[in-house]
């Protein structure tokens, strides 16, 4: 079960964006101490609500969020299954997406068909944030290659 779990994880590729020209720290402190970031929610009529996402600090390798409608073991996904992040969702009816300004959300997909939506107060948040998480992806999945070259 551990090595099926270990080869999956290892699938992930991850393509990062270029963030020339910003404070590395400051995006990484927006996930060290956490951001409130509106959660979209894919059922329903795509109606979001405000959470705070930050990096586990006895887990580098988690993005962990704080939600009244989940329990705290099943907010948080493992970076090492990001597969992508793009600013465009595509598991949520373009119609529920349309009361929101489309250039402040962002959409992760990981594990196998999942995918997190969020929607932002701002550009230079998102940019910022985007930048910080994409940090901790490199991070971990390198962390990961690096683990799967040496058990090779």
């Amino acid at each position: 079960m551990k090595k099926s779990l270990f080869l999956h994880l290892k699938t992930a590729e991850f393509r990062s964006k270029d963030f020339n020209g910003l404070d590395i720290d400051k995006c990484v402190n927006h996930l060290i101490y956490g951001t409130r970031i509106n959660k979209v929610t894919k059922d329903g009529y795509g109606t979001s609500h405000p959470v705070l996402f930050y990096i586990l600090e006895s887990d580098l390798n988690k993005l962990q969020w704080i939600s009244k409608r989940k329990l705290h073991r099943d907010s948080k996904i493992d970076l090492r299954t990001v597969r992508s992040i793009s600013e465009f969702p595509t598991v949520i009816n373009k119609k529920k997406l349309a009361k929101y300004n489309q250039s402040l959300l962002l959409s992760i997909h990981h594990g196998t068909h999942s995918e997190l939506v969020l929607c932002f107060d701002s550009i230079e948040q998102k940019t910022e944030w985007w930048c910080g998480l994409q940090y901790f992806i490199e991070k971990a999945q390198l962390e990961l290659g690096l683990l799967y070259f040496f058990l090779c």
